[in-house]
């Protein structure tokens, strides 16, 4: 079940039901296409069709995942995409899992639209 998805305009994008838990760590996603997110923990695919979507045609349908942890943590994955995911220009092999941390740049292919910024 992937959680609520809070852009931070304050509407929802949801694919699920689940709520945000007050105590939980709540993480910020920036993008380039002037969209933010604030993210509960749980996984979220990040895509053309994913639940953060990239609508890009070099970002693949299922580009990578991004994992918020309950201590508030975060890590990425590469689900295998054509034109590859990196954090901070070092390219991830497929289905490596690397940490991610606040100001970190996330690209997918040739694109670094994704920002971490610092949990509030």
């Amino acid at each position: 079940m992937t959680p609520d998805l809070e852009k931070l305009d304050g509407t929802l994008g949801t694919e699920s039901d689940l709520t945000m838990r007050a105590d939980a760590p709540v993480i910020r996603l920036q993008t380039n296409l002037q969209e933010g997110y604030n993210l509960a923990p749980g996984d979220y695919v990040v895509g053309r069709e994913g639940s953060i979507k990239i609508p890009y045609g070099d970002v693949s349908r299922r580009h990578c995942t991004l994992s918020v942890h309950a201590d508030g943590s975060v890590s990425i994955s590469d689900a295998g995409s054509r034109n590859g995911t990196s954090v901070n220009g070092n390219a991830l092999k497929p289905g490596e899992i690397k940490c991610v941390g606040a100001g970190a740049t996330i690209g997918l292919g040739d694109l670094h639209i994704l920002t971490l910024v610092q949990p509030s």
